[in-house]
Parts: structure tokens; sequence; C-alpha cells
């Protein structure tokens, strides 16, 4: 079983060789996206990575029944929903 990893927003080739690199986990990029295009794609994840431009809201986070982590890249949790994400 592996672990699905969306990357929400850019992050050095080297930091996305790394996730892709290590056995059972599946990383899907996909940068630049809006709330309502995020949907879809967060249903089935696992883990998360972002930085500073993608907002990790409450309704994404509620559309995510697997998500377990949310990794921001970066200095500042401001553009996660930190109550949501408890």
């Amino acid at each position: 079983m592996s672990v699905k990893v969306l990357v929400s927003d850019p992050l050095s080739e080297r930091a996305v060789a790394i996730l892709r690199e290590t056995p059972g986990i599946r990383v899907d990029e996909y940068y630049g996206l809006s709330e309502t295009e995020l949907l879809p794609l967060v249903s089935d994840i696992d883990a998360w990575v972002v930085r500073g431009a993608t907002k990790v809201t409450r309704r994404l986070i509620e559309a995510a029944p697997k998500l377990r982590w949310v990794a921001r890249a970066g200095a500042g949790i401001d553009n996660i929903d930190g109550e949501a994400a408890r």
C-alpha cells in the first residue's frame, strides 16, 4: 500500500526527487490551482505538501478523509486552517 502525497506548491527539484525515490510514496504535483480545482484531488490523499500559495481550508481538509499530514515547506502556517487540521 502506498502513501499518496499531493504537492500543490512548487518545491525544489531535489525535495520532490527525495519524495519520489522513497519506496511506498506516490507523488502528484499540481500547482496554481484554486480551492474548487483542488477539491477532487484531495479526496484520496494521505499527505499534502504546500508552501505559501496554497490555502489549506476547512473545506479542503473535510474533503480529504484519508489526510493524515500537512507539511508546510518554509516558515509559518498562516495558509493552513489549524483548527480544521486538528
